[in-house]
């Protein structure tokens, strides 16, 4: 039997050109024929890079310790949130320049009169 059994003998679709599988109406499977399994794919998004976002609002000198430890630890492991890490530090780096200026405008004693 050179063509028997499950499976065999039916021209099978090249991988790639058919999204779905050879079946897209197939019940009782998550994942297409073939495809990794999705925890292996997919990487977790960093927690600090989360965190320097949230203490960019909160205190922002930790937003940006949290968002530089985010981005050195996204590099060596490559997780997710590079961007969400970004963000944290710049938020944290404008609220920061923000009140510095605020600080020096009011010690200067620059008063709208």
């Amino acid at each position: 039997m050179t063509h028997g059994g499950y499976g065999g003998g039916g021209p099978a679709a090249p991988s790639g050109d058919d999204p779905f599988g050879s079946d897209p109406f197939t019940v009782g499977s998550s994942t297409a024929p073939g495809a990794p399994a999705p925890t292996s794919q997919q990487r977790e998004t960093n927690t600090l890079a989360t965190l320097s976002v949230v203490f960019a609002f909160v205190f922002a000198p930790a937003g940006v310790i949290l968002g530089h430890l985010a981005l050195s630890q996204i590099h060596e492991s490559g997780d997710r949130g590079r961007d969400r890490a970004l963000v944290g530090v710049t938020l944290s780096y404008v609220f920061i320049t923000v009140v510095v200026v605020a600080l020096v405008v009011s010690a200067a004693g620059v008063h709208a009169r």
